[in-house]
């Protein structure tokens, strides 16, 4: 569910900006990507340890968004 729901949604939404030469999207991100990180968080910590099968899918539509700017 979270793979279909959350991943294949952003995929689906990056392949039509492609099409249509749409050239922002706004994501939404969450804190379930991070993990337990016990330290504050910064934007070079890493790496990330998803809690929940929806985080590592939030976190696998950040690289895929990384990867589609390119």
């Amino acid at each position: 569910m979270d793979y279909r729901d959350t991943f294949l949604t952003t995929h689906s939404l990056l392949k039509l900006m492609r099409e249509h030469k749409i050239p922002r999207l706004a994501f939404a991100s969450t804190s379930a990507i991070d993990g337990d990180l016990q330290q504050p968080l910064t934007e070079s910590i890493g790496p990330l340890f998803p809690i929940s099968n929806y985080g590592a899918m939030k976190l696998a539509n950040k690289a895929a968004i990384s990867a589609a700017e390119r």
